[in-house]
């Protein structure tokens, strides 16, 4: 229906406009999805972030606890949630 594609619409560009880093990841911790702020902070062209798995830009002292945190969200099944954790941009 029209409301729909008028919802998507404003959904996506609320994505879009965002400044913080918004993604997707499969069950295999793979990136299915970055909004445009995740390349702009990362420094990766959304290209060769969709080729790593969350656990590369994880810095290494925080890997366990969010691995965990992750891996408990895939197991019950919850499909959003808000994280924060110190990341490692393409310059390291």
């Amino acid at each position: 229906s029209e409301q729909i594609k008028k919802s998507e619409v404003q959904y996506r560009s609320m994505l879009n406009k965002a400044s913080d880093i918004i993604y997707r990841i499969n069950t295999e911790l793979d990136f299915i999805y970055v909004n445009p702020a995740t390349e702009e902070i990362l420094g990766y062209h959304s290209q060769e972030i969709l080729k790593k798995k969350i656990t590369d830009i994880i810095r290494e002292d925080f890997k366990g606890q969010i691995i965990q945190k992750l891996n408990k969200q895939i197991q019950e099944n919850i499909n959003s949630s808000y994280s924060e954790f110190p990341i490692l941009t393409k310059q390291g």
